[in-house]
């Protein structure tokens, strides 16, 4: 190293070390010693610290960190720890969603039997770690000279007794195969479709899809039962685009591969068409409260609309047990006797333009490997249902009937005669159906464009004064009469 570089390495140094070439030259080298060592013990230092906090957020949800990176390889999820331990402080809902991919996909095999092996029985999370086995149920044959080790035996399914047991169905406490899983949840699909008689031949039913689990349950369900069956539905998938950027349009990817692989026809209705704003524009506006709102109207009556635009006889969703049991606790704790009294019904609407049908309430996804998008929207960290849904989930984890129990609660539940239900009318702008002069849809879009996004928010009571209100606005302002009337809540006659 010649004379201008050690100095030029030496600048800083206190004495004659900056400018003495021999002292200088002895710094220098050792100061490289340490700095060739210490990059690489901070280096080290900084891969423990972000293990430490990718294993404290995997913990909040049930999985350690070796079961946590091993999900994260199956799935081919690329992120380093650096990113990972940043989104387990800063953004603990992506990370939650990185963490519940993997449950639901086969990568997970080799744990879950491992765990049902050792505890057999036992209801337990796909991806969590497998419990530590009994002493001596895996080991050396007592007596055995040499010593061949014999593996542990999970009890066989209680349907067919042939195969291992791969869950246990909290409906009936039944362990039973992936096999005997598939034909019974079909079966019981099917049953429910005839006890009730939801379609008729010949109808046009559309298949609400958004790319999660439950709707792409849902398509492949109703496509197998049609093909089988004979039901003669003419089916095709119905999907909402809300407009949110890093989110729906992933999803609808996925709607748009269920589309090829199960042969449905697509229809995509978006909130710019109908109502002029997206979820992105609308946040924006209103902030990160009150938003899941706005999208739930919207959304509601986006899937009406549509179904309309493409003359379907009936709208089928994937609503599952655990989405139900969230709106009986739901409508008990916001007092909601209208909607407590017909959540838990098989089929709604029927007064309305399009009856909804809900024929199952549970999914099997992750057993029949679907392609389908599993994150959560990038807009509810807030949502009130999202703690219902934590709660519920408690609650299960105690007792894995609570789920069934909160919905034949819901079920049994008598409306007082001495109550005085809500009257269903249609809305004077755009039609639909409504208790109200105008829905809710009219009342939050009339907010959005005066500038008042607040004005459609809060409890149904209120509603006749905020319809009040609205009129005398109308009466005043011709010129904001006419923009909000070329804004309407959608743009089909009902």
């Amino acid at each position: 190293m010649n004379k201008d570089k050690i100095f030029k390495l030496a600048k800083g140094f206190r004495g004659r070390a900056k400018n003495c070439i021999r002292i200088a030259r002895e710094r220098v080298e050792k100061a490289l010693q340490y700095s060739y060592r210490d990059r690489r013990n901070k280096k080290r230092d900084m891969r423990s610290l972000w293990i430490e906090r990718i294993n404290a957020g995997a913990r909040l949800h049930g999985v350690n960190y070796g079961n946590f990176m091993h999900g994260l390889m199956k799935e081919n999820i690329q992120l380093n720890r650096k990113v990972l331990s940043e989104l387990s402080m800063h953004e603990p809902y992506s990370f939650k969603a990185l963490g519940l991919a993997p449950q639901h996909r086969i990568g997970a095999e080799r744990t879950l039997l491992a765990a049902f092996q050792a505890a057999p029985g036992t209801p337990l999370s796909p991806f969590s770690s497998p419990p530590q086995l009994p002493y001596g149920s895996i080991g050396m044959e007592e007596g055995s000279a040499t010593a061949k080790p014999r593996r542990a035996t999970g009890r066989l399914c209680s349907t067919c007794n042939q195969r291992k047991a791969a869950l246990k169905r909290p409906k009936t406490l039944e362990q039973i195969c992936r096999e005997c899983f598939y034909s019974v949840f079909e079966d019981e699909i099917h049953n429910v479709i005839m006890d009730n008689n939801l379609f008729k031949p010949g109808e046009r039913v559309a298949v609400a899809a958004s790319g999660g689990k439950d709707s792409t349950v849902l398509a492949y369900v109703m496509s197998e039962l049609n093909r089988r069956h004979n039901y003669g539905l003419n089916l095709f998938l119905l999907s909402v685009d809300e407009g949110i950027t890093g989110y729906r349009d992933d999803s609808l990817e996925t709607v748009k591969r269920n589309e090829i692989e199960y042969g449905l026809p697509l229809k995509v209705v978006s909130y710019k068409d109908l109502y002029g704003w997206t979820m992105d524009e609308i946040v924006k506006t209103i902030g990160l409260k009150n938003n899941c709102t706005f999208c739930g109207v919207f959304r509601r009556q986006a899937l009406d609309r549509g179904a309309a635009l493409m003359k379907a006889d009936k709208l089928v969703t994937g609503h599952n047990a655990d989405d139900i049991a969230e709106t009986v606790l739901l409508n008990i704790l916001r007092g909601d006797i209208a909607r407590l009294s017909r959540c838990t019904f098989i089929t709604t609407g029927e007064d309305g333009p399009i009856p909804r049908c809900k024929p199952f309430n549970i999914t099997y996804a992750y057993f029949k490997k679907l392609d389908y998008f599993s994150t959560e929207c990038i807009y509810s960290p807030n949502a009130y249902r999202g703690f219902a849904r934590e709660f519920i989930k408690d609650l299960e984890r105690m007792r894995p009937r609570a789920i069934l129990d909160i919905i034949r609660s819901g079920e049994n539940f008598r409306t007082a005669t001495s109550t005085k239900m809500p009257e269903q009318g249609t809305c004077e702008r755009c039609g639909y159906i409504s208790s109200q002069k105008l829905c809710k849809a009219c009342l939050l879009l009339e907010g959005l464009n005066r500038g008042l996004p607040k004005l459609g928010i809060g409890r149904a009571r209120g509603t006749n004064g905020l319809n009040k209100r609205i009129e005398q606005r109308n009466l005043h302002s011709e010129r904001t009469e006419s923009s909000i009337e070329s804004k309407q809540c959608g743009t089909l006659d009902f």
